[in-house]
């Protein structure tokens, strides 16, 4: 069996991949705010994402997420065989109980027609867990037993670049932890993790670098400023913004209560780099985030080297 990742920032793009790879079973994951430079809406986003469904025949699966409402009416709509995921509405395979330790792991349970199981990762963050769930719903509809699912759980690991916890001991940054969630961005994603970094303690200062979203169109002021909101509203104490809109995240944060003192704006991630190997201190955690054509990656690879 073959597992491929289709994505897309037009009309009809989905549709051509899905001609292609002629899938047995289609996953919808979510619909978000990204690309919204090539749709008028959330609903055509929708759409160009039901596209897939297409080519997936009468005997076919369907994974959806049963909390995003209009991909669970795209499927429902299908007459394939659909299985709901979840954290929120009512799944076929859902997640819940989900407690976090730290940045290092986090406990969870999963409801599944067969009873469930409880489950624990090396990683943290809830839009972590709507993955799992779906990979867990994929898991259990293409013969495997629950059993060597909850076995397989623990051992999955973050992509580079997409959630890896970096606890820095050697050098000039020893002390200091990094969340290396560099690779993209979207409103949607930004605000999840933001969701994270408001639970954790135990560290000397709370940093979050966020760069630009991109492909986001007339509503990418608006959408920076929201984002900005989120991280001025969970009390961090730096925030370093990178890329055309940092001066509207940073706009949306003082919107919310943070000192513009505690803000800093920089044209490309670069300079942000520069600035950030200055001022991390041991003790420090610091979210690096941003769109893969703003280079955030660029602001670890700078840490790196110490």
């Amino acid at each position: 069996a073959a597992v491929i990742e289709m994505g897309m920032n037009h009309a009809g793009e989905i549709r051509a991949l899905a001609r292609l790879a002629q899938p047995q079973t289609a996953v919808l994951t979510n619909v978000a705010p990204v690309h919204l430079e090539f749709f008028s809406s959330l609903d055509e986003i929708a759409k160009a994402k039901g596209e897939i469904l297409e080519h997936v025949p009468p005997d076919g699966l369907i994974v959806y997420n049963a909390d995003d409402p209009r991909l669970a009416a795209i499927a429902k709509a299908h007459d394939a065989r659909g299985v709901a995921y979840g954290l929120e509405n009512k799944a076929d395979v859902r997640v819940i109980n989900y407690r976090y330790r730290g940045l290092e792991a986090m406990d969870f349970e999963v409801q599944t027609p067969g009873g469930g199981f409880s489950a624990h990762v090396p990683f943290v963050g809830k839009h972590f867990l709507y993955n799992l769930a779906a990979a867990i719903a994929v898991a259990l509809n293409s013969g495997l037993t629950e059993r060597r699912v909850a076995e397989a759980v623990p051992a999955l690991r973050p992509l580079a670049m997409r959630g890896q916890v970096l606890k820095l001991t050697e050098g000039r940054f020893a002390g200091c932890t990094v969340w290396d969630d560099s690779y993209n961005a979207n409103p949607y994603a930004v605000v999840s993790v933001l969701d994270t970094v408001a639970r954790l303690s135990g560290f000397r200062r709370r940093i979050v670098a966020l760069g630009d979203m991109l492909e986001l169109g007339e509503k990418a002021p608006e959408l920076h400023r929201e984002v900005g909101e989120k991280a001025g509203g969970i009390g961090i104490d730096l925030l370093v913004a990178v890329g055309p809109h940092a001066q509207d995240v940073c706009k949306g944060a003082q919107s919310d209560g943070m000192a513009p003192e505690r803000m800093r704006q920089f044209t490309d991630s670069r300079q942000a780099a520069e600035y950030l190997v200055d001022e991390l201190k041991d003790g420090d955690f610091l979210l690096v985030k941003g769109s893969r054509g703003i280079g955030m990656d660029e602001v670890v690879k700078r840490i790196k080297q110490g």
